[in-house]
């Protein structure tokens, strides 16, 4: 049997390399608040009102507070020693979030809307600080595809945890299987294989850049005190209004106006509408941010790959707006064109979030690495 070729041995090496930060990006961020979030049918059989989803998503915001100390101390010019440590230890809070939520089944003395809300916040917590802790470590250190796998993995994890809750039905009387069996399938190996994967990239520092390689691609004559500030670049403020607007559009406008959309539409399937628009947002958001992790980016020539989507975006979100309101002559969407305009709404935003952490080291001096991705982080927070 021949040998491979440098090329399919380049190309082996390169789907392993993903693979691997794709598996970490899977645990690291929002997989807990998923999870929970598909459940809300269980547990809201078990509490009086309708409080549990609200008392939720304030848990889960509640995970701003430890971003924003991180980023603080940053500002202030501290820096952690080992930066592996912080990843560590964002990855044992993820744990102990999806152990909350194994832990808190009915019969439980843990079982209450408080305890759900706490787990809510350890899983917060890690979705917020992943992108000011992970997501620099990855753009400073590691090969420019590998932050992108590592956001596919994430957004992975959402869909296999949706797809599970599809068999699990939680919605029935009685689900096929219950809390625990849900989160041990659906959770815990997802953040048991994130911690193996990042322990794994530690010990070989597979994916890590030489570090004669980790300087700016596009190069100039410029000495290191000439070198202007990342906020002087143009490029960075434009950069920053695609983060903070898809954001702003995608999970902000986007979550609140599309039920009304679901409910203007031709045949009144509300119900099934908001169901699967949630289900096909998390496909949507898997299929952009693959997309954006493998495109080939040219520095010099971004609008077929980010400006033309984020204009395609802009437009989708108009028409997203136009379906949701209630005045008599307004045009409306069946079912399907709902689904369809949220699909690509929610495809196109993440894609444009995810090509944005791979512009940074083609385009910034790699002395801008660490501190760009936080300062992207802040303004999709604050979209």
């Amino acid at each position: 049997m021949p040998s491979p070729s440098p090329e399919e041995q380049a190309e082996r090496r390169r789907k392993r390399l993903y693979l691997l930060f794709a598996l970490f990006g899977g645990g690291s961020s929002w997989v807990s608040t998923t999870l929970a979030f598909m459940e809300v049918p269980i547990y809201q059989r078990h509490f009086k009102g309708l409080s549990l989803s609200n008392r939720l998503a304030l848990g889960y915001n509640l995970g701003t507070l430890p971003a924003a100390l991180w980023v603080l101390a940053l500002w202030c010019g501290w820096r952690p020693t080992k930066r592996s440590s912080s990843i560590y230890v964002l990855l044992a809070v993820q744990l102990m979030a999806v152990t909350c939520l194994l832990i808190a089944v009915p019969g439980s003395p843990l079982f209450s809307v408080s305890f759900l809300a706490f787990a809510q916040f350890l899983g917060g917590a890690c979705g917020y600080c992943s992108q000011f802790v992970c997501v620099p470590y990855l753009v400073s250190v590691f090969e420019n595809e590998l932050v992108g796998a590592f956001l596919t993995g994430d957004a992975a994890s959402s869909v296999i945890a949706a797809l599970i809750a599809l068999i699990q039905e939680p919605a029935s009387k009685p689900p096929r299987f219950g809390l625990a069996a849900y989160v041990s399938v659906a959770g815990l190996p997802i953040v048991l294989c994130s911690i193996m994967a990042f322990v794994h990239i530690e010990r070989t520092q597979a994916g890590r850049l030489p570090e004669e390689s980790s300087r700016r691609l596009i190069e100039g004559d410029e000495a290191p005190s000439t070198i202007k500030p990342y906020y002087l670049e143009p490029l960075t403020w434009k950069l920053g209004l695609v983060v903070f607007w898809s954001q702003f559009a995608d999970w902000g406008v986007g979550d609140s106006v599309y039920p009304y959309a679901c409910a203007n539409a031709n045949d009144n399937k509300v119900e099934s509408c908001e169901m699967w628009s949630n289900e096909l947002s998390l496909a949507a958001q898997l299929v952009g941010c693959a997309v954006a992790s493998r495109i080939a980016l040219n520095a010099d020539r971004l609008t077929a790959t980010l400006w033309v989507p984020v204009a395609i975006y802009t437009g989708w979100f108009a028409l997203l707006l136009v379906t949701s309101w209630r005045y008599e002559d307004a045009p409306r969407l069946d079912e399907r064109g709902v689904l369809v305009d949220l699909f690509v709404l929610r495809g196109l935003g993440p894609y444009a979030r995810a090509v944005v952490p791979r512009l940074i080291q083609p385009c910034y001096d790699r002395r801008h690495h660490e501190a760009l991705p936080v300062f992207f982080g802040v303004l999709a927070v604050l979209g």
